[in-house]
């Protein structure tokens, strides 16, 4: 285990740390195990010389009493340090599952955009289950063999110097090859470890778009692609399950040496002129055995551990990663409520914006539409007032607050995000709407679930808010319907009555009956109390019932007004109006720059 950084171990001994008196207990039951399993070689050594040698009975009941309580205690405390490392490994695993977990929720939006999900819940899952395996099995296991090993090794020279050294002349050879399979079964399950994630990356992919493979016929070749995974990750295996295959048996070879050479110094008379008696060939015999069990058993477990090793290294790898930082509070744009955007720079990648010097208000009662073609940035506008990220300059405020500093409990009460891909949990229509919030009551539930024009639907469900619906990877639940998803997920959204509202294309999947009617009902409740609503538009028809209409194009704002007087200047926004009259998507643009939300 040389070689490894020793920040690792201070990590892994950070996470021990409340479970320290535990293993306190562990290390005792671990040594007194140890001490006691010198004594049935002794107890044999004491009948070859007193009672065989000179055929004497006297005293072999007590030497068996004794040699089976010594077995006895050896077991009682094997199962003693066993169950107690089981036990404070799991509770050190568990402790480590929610920390990953809410790290992970803490990260910036960024980690995501950049890696793939199923890498996040292999490091959650798999890696962490190597962990799991690093405590139970391989400290463990170093523990319960190392101790004894020293034990034994002190024991083997009080009995007999001289087989000390014929014994000890098989270390150096043993350490070398040690060595040797240690470096490369280190980098080969370093390797494991990266492929299985990849495998778990392709796995998701394919499991989540199976409809789409299925329409399209491409099922057996993607199951061609799934076998290249399969191989790299066999391939890295393979290599570690050869370095270690090939210990075992040169250890064994090794062994059965010593203890020949053992033997022939004994048979020689070797060992009579150095005073060393059959009673204590035999018993020295016993405790070389002794010796090199717990060496074999640890080359046996050096690729579990170094798979863990592997593992935790990527486990902390995620800890490590430093959560969403929320920027020093600076002086609002100005006081008041509503949107405030001045001066907004922000790319995901550096020196390529997304969006350039945009600025625009949406003041409390108004409603802003967000026109432009794809990849124009609206989506981007949408989270960087809803908070997920932070400009790369200008300010961003809602109701004169900067949203990356709102705190938790008033988030919903101040800013409601309808975005464009939207999440439903596999829960209850009640906990979907309220997130699990005890705080939420019925009639705030039944007045969005109206404004949403989704009473109709809970009508139909059998426990109505109590029905449970399948979630993202569906399952057991009621399944429903893409327009059916978000206007639930929009109901989500006003549940709250937020003081600002942020809708990023949310009816695209509904109905033009429903949007219209979502509309209306939206102007007569929300606007007429004051919200301020921003939408991205993916209708002319809707953005015309807009207060204002704001048109982006490749990052900035090339238009702004009300819709009519823009129609009547006859510039960008009444060209996309007659896309749309004349049957064009207006949207549709292949020089996309923007990230799809």
């Amino acid at each position: 285990m040389n070689g490894r950084p020793p920040s690792l171990w201070r990590k892994l001994a950070a996470l021990l740390r409340p479970w320290r008196r535990s293993l306190i207990a562990v290390a005792g039951c671990v040594i007194a195990s140890a001490l006691v399993e010198l004594v049935p070689p002794f107890v044999i050594r004491h009948v070859v010389n007193h009672n065989l040698v000179p055929r004497q009975s006297g005293g072999l009941v007590l030497a068996g009493v004794v040699y089976l309580l010594a077995v006895a205690a050896d077991a009682a405390l094997s199962f003693a340090y066993a169950y107690l490392a089981a036990r404070v490994s799991q509770a050190a695993i568990a402790t480590l599952r929610v920390r990953l977990f809410s790290h992970s929720l803490a990260l910036p939006a960024s980690h995501f955009d950049r890696t793939p999900i199923a890498d996040v819940i292999s490091r959650s899952t798999a890696d962490v289950e190597t962990v799991d395996d690093l405590f139970t099995d391989g400290i463990a296991t170093l523990l319960g063999q190392l101790v004894p090993l020293i034990a034994v090794a002190v024991a083997m020279l009080v009995l007999s110097p001289l087989l000390t050294g014929v014994a000890a002349v098989v270390m150096v050879p043993l350490l070398v090859i040690t060595r040797f399979l240690q470096v490369r079964v280190r980098d080969a399950e370093r390797d494991t470890r990266l492929a299985i994630g990849r495998l778990n990356v392709e796995l998701a992919e394919v499991v989540g778009g199976v409809e789409t493979l299925r329409a399209f016929g491409r099922e057996e070749t993607f199951v061609a692609r799934f076998r290249r995974a399969l191989a790299r990750t066999l391939q890295a295996q393979s290599q570690s399950v050869k370095y270690n295959a090939f210990f075992a048996p040169v250890s064994g070879l090794l062994a059965a040496l010593v203890i020949a050479a053992l033997l022939w110094i004994g048979a020689g008379g070797t060992s009579a002129g150095a005073g060393v008696d059959l009673g204590t060939l035999t018993a020295f015999v016993l405790l070389f055995q002794n010796f090199f069990a717990p060496i074999v058993a640890l080359g046996d477990q050096w690729q579990s551990v170094q798979a863990a090793i592997a593992g935790a290294e990527r486990v902390f790898e995620l800890l490590d990663l430093p959560p969403d930082s929320t920027p020093a509070e600076q002086a609002p744009v100005h006081a008041g409520g509503g949107i405030q955007v001045a001066h907004v720079r922000f790319g995901y990648e550096p020196n390529r914006l997304v969006l350039d010097d945009v600025s625009l208000t949406v003041q409390p009662g108004e409603h802003l539409a967000l026109v432009g073609r794809t990849g124009a940035g609206k989506s981007t506008l949408v989270s960087l007032i809803g908070g997920l990220y932070t400009p790369s300059s200008g300010r961003i405020r809602v109701n004169g607050h900067n949203p990356r500093l709102l705190a938790d409990d008033e988030r919903r009460t101040s800013l409601g995000v309808a975005p464009q891909s939207l999440q439903l949990f596999g829960a209850t229509v009640r906990d979907n709407l309220t997130l699990f919030d005890p705080a939420i009551g019925d009639d705030a539930i039944e007045r969005a679930v109206e404004l949403a024009g989704i009473d109709t639907l809970l009508a139909q469900l059998p426990d109505q808010l109590d029905t449970p619906l399948a979630g993202q990877g569906r399952g057991g639940g009621t399944v429903l319907s893409a327009g059916q998803r978000q206007l639930l997920a929009l109901a989500r959204t006003l549940v709250c009555e937020p003081a600002v509202l942020l809708l990023d294309e949310a009816t695209a999947a509904v109905d033009g009956a429903s949007d219209a009617a979502f509309r209306n009902a939206l102007r007569a409740t929300a606007l007429e109390r004051g919200c301020a609503v921003l939408t991205v538009a993916h209708r002319i028809a809707s953005a015309r019932r807009a207060d204002r209409v704001v048109v982006l194009d490749d990052g900035r704002i090339v238009e702004a007004g009300p819709p009519e007087q823009l129609l009547a200047a006859g510039g960008r926004f009444a060209a996309l109006a007659e896309l749309e009259a004349a049957g064009w998507d207006w949207q549709d643009n292949p020089h996309t720059q923007e990230r799809n939300r």
